[in-house]
């Protein structure tokens, strides 16, 4: 059982590649607080929505999803429900290995994640890092799972910052590049949808 917690941007498109790669809904958990979004993953992918100590019961594998600055809380409320022969994948930013696992219990395997923003669309690439008790069945299984959403690299945990840095964060400035100049365009009187086709062309 594969239980993402935090069902966002990438959350979402996570369970959606998983599912699109042959991963049966029966056999995925979504923790997501907003009622209506929940509601929305239910009926769109099928699968069950369930509140995060719960999925940290059933599931073999976590996949957290959540922003950075909300992801201690969360694995202080999952600790007491993990057992050490569950595996922990954070896509969280800038969250360390030894951080995750000075909140998790003692021999839990904890693999830190960085996909970039073409993720979003199944074309990402992703970097992953195991931790102290991580092994490499741990990487194979992150891989497997994160590769749904586009190529996976195992880089060492010194180099996780680095990466967040050029392949994480990079995409998103072409993108914000991209939608400054269609906005530049609009604002000296060209149609939205006109400056957007020819801001693609060389």
């Amino acid at each position: 059982m594969i239980a993402i917690i935090g069902a966002g941007k990438m959350g979402e498109a996570l369970l959606a590649g998983m599912l699109a790669k042959g991963h049966a809904p029966e056999n995925v958990l979504v923790t997501e607080p907003r009622v209506e979004h929940a509601d929305e993953l239910r009926q769109r992918y099928g699968v069950e929505v369930a509140p995060a100590e719960e999925a940290a019961k059933r599931a073999d594998t976590l996949l957290l999803a959540l922003k950075p600055q909300d992801m201690v809380a969360l694995l202080e409320d999952l600790s007491a429900h993990l057992a050490a022969d569950r595996l922990v994948i954070s896509v969280a930013a800038g969250l360390t290995t030894s951080v995750m696992e000075s909140h998790l219990p003692v021999g839990v395997p904890v693999v830190r994640a960085m996909p970039n923003t073409p993720a979003l669309m199944g074309r990402g690439m992703t970097a992953i890092s195991g931790g102290a008790n991580t092994g490499p069945e741990h990487l194979d299984r992150a891989e497997e799972l994160l590769g749904a959403v586009g190529e996976v690299i195992r880089v060492g945990e010194q180099h996780m910052d680095t990466v967040t840095a050029i392949s994480g964060s990079g995409p998103a400035y072409f993108y914000f590049i991209a939608e400054t100049m269609v906005e530049a365009g609009v604002a000296m009187g060209m149609p939205r949808a006109r400056r957007k086709n020819s801001s693609s062309r060389p």
